[in-house]
């Protein structure tokens, strides 16, 4: 939908807008996903749907072979939903076959998301190794903090 802003206000699309950052650093050597950033927000009507965007980081290191995933999941409305996937995948895979590298993709995403509810939503950040140790926003080797963040608008279905 676009903003006709020649109507005014009235026709504006997006009711609401809500944001998370942190500088938070955490690892697991786990193929079970942690939690990272978290950002709540609810929704004002059951069929508005949410724009889910930001930005997190993964890396590696400590291994001869390395892995880690980063996905975006939901709850707050039946069972816990992967905004960025499906199973066990999620928006973001970094890995590498060298010792002691530093594999820090690009994580920007965007999804839309049809919650279909009025109660409180929690969407997380969460990663997890699929070989060796993964870090959540840190640059493991260059030990360099990352700034991981949610943006949740609210629009008019």
């Amino acid at each position: 939908m676009a903003i006709d802003y020649s109507k005014g206000l009235s026709d504006n699309p997006i009711i609401q807008v809500v944001s998370a950052t942190t500088l938070t650093q955490s690892s697991t050597s786990s193929s079970n996903f942690s939690n990272g950033l978290t950002c709540n927000i609810t929704p004002h009507h059951s069929s508005n749907k949410i724009i889910v965007m930001g930005t997190g980081m993964i890396s590696m290191g400590g291994g001869s072979t390395m892995g880690g995933i980063l996905r975006i999941l939901r709850t707050g409305v039946g069972s816990s939903y992967n905004v960025s996937g499906d199973g066990d995948f999620g928006h973001a895979y970094s890995g590498a076959t060298n010792y002691d590298m530093d594999i820090v993709p690009s994580n920007g995403f965007i999804y839309f998301d049809s919650p279909g509810t009025t109660n409180t939503l929690t969407y997380y950040q969460q990663f997890r190794t699929t070989t060796s140790t993964v870090y959540y926003n840190k640059k493991q080797y260059a030990n360099r903090p990352g700034k991981a963040s949610f943006v949740l608008i609210e629009v008019v279905a």
